[in-house]
């Protein structure tokens, strides 16, 4: 019976963590620091390709067509960065300041940014570029950490839900760290005072 309510209350955490954690595990794809993907079977090609009317080009200035406009960014400047310093995700910005970046590697810088915090155990949390006039070159991308917003305690005799509930907190940040979220939630699993 002590074993089904640690695994009750397990569970109940783990299905926090998972309801949590889930929009930002399935929203984020690109190329830049992926996390490893299952091999997928390969689809042939369609016999007749669709056809696709493309967008007409504007002329620019002097007469040329412009195909892949181009901003100027001089600095990223990060907004809601908490877990790492502006110098720390510098590794990951400096890429792209000091030249002309296009769309495509505007999305690139997101993604980049967001895969960091994945990767260093952030799972909850990325980078979003907002619509905004890029001043003087100063671009802003808004870093979003993620927190554990509510922990929910059943099936406990011996202990009040907020001796777990203090437990949990410590490693729940913000932002929140999977990794040691986990790892404060086996120091309660092998703790031989709760079954």
């Amino acid at each position: 019976m002590n074993s089904r309510r640690r695994y009750c209350i397990s569970f109940v955490i783990f299905f926090a963590i998972s309801i949590v954690t889930a929009p930002f595990a399935f929203s984020q794809v690109g190329t830049p620091f992926p996390p490893k993907r299952p091999d997928l079977p390969v689809v042939p090609p369609p016999t007749t390709p669709p056809a696709i009317e493309m967008p007409r080009q504007l002329p620019a200035q002097g007469g040329e067509s412009v195909t892949n406009p181009k901003i100027f960014v001089k600095e990223v400047r990060l907004v809601g960065n908490s877990a790492f310093t502006a110098q720390q995700l510098l590794e990951v910005t400096g890429l792209y300041a000091n030249r002309d970046v296009t769309a495509e590697e505007l999305e690139a810088l997101r993604l980049a940014l967001t895969y960091y915090y994945v990767n260093h155990g952030y799972a909850t949390s990325g980078a979003i570029i907002e619509e905004q006039s890029v001043i003087d070159g100063l671009l802003t991308v808004k870093i979003i950490e993620g927190r554990l917003t509510d922990v929910q305690i059943e099936g406990t005799e011996k202990f009040k839900p907020w001796y777990f509930r203090q437990r949990i907190d410590l490693a729940a940040g913000p932002p929140l760290n999977v990794a040691e979220l986990q790892q404060r939630l086996h120091l309660l699993q092998v703790d031989p005072r709760i079954q």
